[in-house]
Formats: structure tokens, C-alpha cells, sequence
């Protein structure tokens, strides 16, 4: 965050600033919370956990995508957390600000309370310091923040014209998607089922 404090997850609102992976220049940057599309602190929700080798852990949907680092390429390639095996590697920055890929140690499930999905202007979130894309159910991250530009473009207009301080408004905590976020899955589904496999 801006500050440099910590805030959890569940705490996070629209126009709070939080730490990204620019995906262009591989490096952290500052990133805005567009919105919460889901907010739900009372379900039991099983969780895909990711530990590296450096001992960075971080707790995700089994269908949330996740940065894996490629080798062979500089870009990253992102895929569901459920789908992450050991010896994959994964982003984790490191104490001086700077991404590193790390070996992926273990993938478990483990059941944890609550869930929370903020997105983020830059479309990648820093968790534990572990880089993840801010998108769940549709395989594809680039579709996901593609379809994702109008809502961008509302936050960045109501925000510079100082009409709100949090243009999206919370959703209900009750697990349902922020009613935008049901319009382009629905979209989405229509035009592009392949990418919910």
C-alpha cells in the first residue's frame, strides 16, 4: 500500500492502492482497487494453498488465476490456481521491490472462512507477496482485463472529476458478484464459453 502498511484482504475498498505486477515491464508497481466483485467473510470456501521455497504462501480460489513465471519467456502466463503443480515457478517479490521467480515447494487445499475478490486497475494484485491476477472463473486473464476496460475508464473519469472517493460501492457480503461483474461473466459466457473450462 501506498503507506507501506499492511491491510488484509477482507479490509480493502475501491480506491485503496495496493502493490501490482505491471505485466509489460515485469516489475511492482502502485495499482488502485477498482471495486470488490465478491465479498463473502461468513462461507466456508475451500482454497488451493501455493507454497514456494522461499516460504511465501498464498490462499486462492481453485479457478482464480495465478502468475506463473515461464523460463523460456519474459511475460508471464497465468493459469487457475488448481492447475499449479511443484517445481512450477512462481512471482514473489522479494525484500528489495523486485519480482523473482521461486519454485513452487507444495499446492494443498485447505478450508478457510470467508473470501474476498478486490480488482485492481493494473489487473494483477500482490498477495504475501506473491503476484496473482485479480480474476477467477474465466481462463483467460487478458480476456478477463479486456472486458474489464469500460469499468476502468468510469473509475478513472468519476475519480478524476472528483464525483466519488469509491466509485463501485461494496457489494453485499453474501458471496454474490458485484452486479457489473454478473454482466460480463454472463457476456462473456455467451461469446466465449471455452474460456471457463
Amino acid at each position: 500500500m501506498k503507506s507501506g502498511l499492511l491491510k488484509p484482504v477482507a479490509e480493502l475498498k475501491s480506491g485503496d492502492v495496493v502493490i501490482a505486477m505491471n505485466i509489460a515491464k515485469n516489475e511492482v508497481v502502485e495499482s488502485e482497487i477498482l471495486m470488490v466483485a465478491h465479498s463473502s467473510p461468513t462461507t466456508l470456501t475451500l482454497f488451493t494453498a501455493i507454497e514456494a521455497w522461499n516460504g511465501q504462501k498464498v490462499f486462492l480460489t481453485p479457478k482464480h488465476l495465478i502468475a506463473l513465471s515461464l523460463q523460456t519467456n519474459t511475460t508471464p502466463s497465468f493459469i487457475y490456481a488448481e492447475n499449479v503443480q511443484e517445481n512450477d515457478y512462481i512471482y514473489v517479490r522479494d525484500e528489495y521491490n523486485q519480482l523473482m521467480s521461486v519454485k513452487v515447494k507444495s499446492v494443498s487445499e485447505e478450508m478457510k472462512m470467508g473470501y474476498y475478490s478486490p480488482l485492481t486497475l493494473e489487473g494483477t494484485i500482490i498477495v504475501n507477496d506473491v503476484v496473482t491476477s485479480v480474476y477467477a472463473l474465466i481462463n483467460s486473464h487478458h480476456l478477463a482485463h479486456n472486458g474489464l476496460a469500460p469499468l476502468r475508464w468510469y473509475y478513472k473519469i468519476v475519480k478524476s472529476l472528483g464525483l466519488a472517493n469509491e466509485p463501485f460501492a461494496p457489494p453485499k457480503p453474501n458471496g454474490q458478484l458485484h452486479w457489473t461483474n454478473q454482466f460480463l461473466y454472463l457476456v462473456s459466457k455467451t461469446l466465449a464459453p471455452h474460456v471457463f473450462s
